[in-house]
């Protein structure tokens, strides 16, 4: 199952198709293709059975107001394609590193590396707990965090679309556990993901960890979204 289309992430305003020139969802870089924003979130359907009604609906419930698509679920007049222009479904890479062992537990240096992906593709700021960083959509790296027993907000904001998305992380210690926790913002509130390592936690980034704005559809969160 192939990873995120980075190419796209925000429907253009002009231009807007069902698929655009490029019927490779997992390529295209056609800014006004619809089903290749779909194909962030879920990728069962086929280009030949998505009418009109259920491409609507699938977007009031994987993208809704909060990713700028307004048209409801219980509205089925007058579908257009204007009610997609300028909606997004923003999306975040991530992975962390533990707070060094010490005797005094003072080093403070546990830390995120976020790389945001999709939305409108260039224009982001990340902010961990107190910290934040401009982002073009390259990595971006936290400052230090305390492990012991704090709790850190996470928010991803897209500064062209005014979308955002927030986790809470908990930062770990040693070779200890680390993990993140969704909203309602990122899936279902309250769901915990564990960071996983293959090799030291305080000198070697996580695994990375994958998460999008609003529910999941088919592409699991967390570890298992394909990449």
């Amino acid at each position: 199952m192939p990873g995120v289309n980075t190419n796209v992430g925000e429907i253009a305003t002009d231009d807007v198709a069902i698929q655009g020139s490029n019927t490779n969802m997992q390529t295209t870089t056609d800014k006004g293709s619809i089903l290749a924003v779909r194909y962030i979130k879920d990728d069962t359907f086929t280009t030949t059975d998505v009418t009109s009604v259920a491409l609507k609906n699938w977007f009031a419930d994987y993208v809704g107001t909060l990713g700028k698509f307004y048209k409801q679920r219980t509205d089925d007049v007058n579908i257009k394609w204007g009610d997609y222009k300028g909606a997004t479904i923003l999306g975040f890479k991530v992975e962390a590193i533990n707070e060094v062992a010490e005797k005094y537990q003072r080093n403070n240096n546990a830390r995120l590396r976020i790389t945001p992906i999709n939305g409108s593709t260039n224009n982001f700021n990340v902010i961990v707990g107190g910290w934040s960083s401009a982002s073009n959509g390259n990595a971006v790296v936290s400052g230090g965090s305390n492990a012991q027993g704090s709790v850190n907000s996470v928010t991803i904001q897209d500064l062209t679309t005014g979308v955002n998305i927030s986790m809470t992380w908990t930062p770990g210690y040693g070779q200890g556990s680390s993990s993140i926790r969704s909203s309602n913002t990122t899936g279902s509130p309250d769901l915990i993901f564990p960071f996983t390592w293959t090799g030291n936690h305080e000198t070697t980034y996580s695994a990375p960890l994958y998460f999008f704005m609003g529910p999941q559809a088919t592409r699991p969160y967390g570890a298992n979204y394909p990449n």
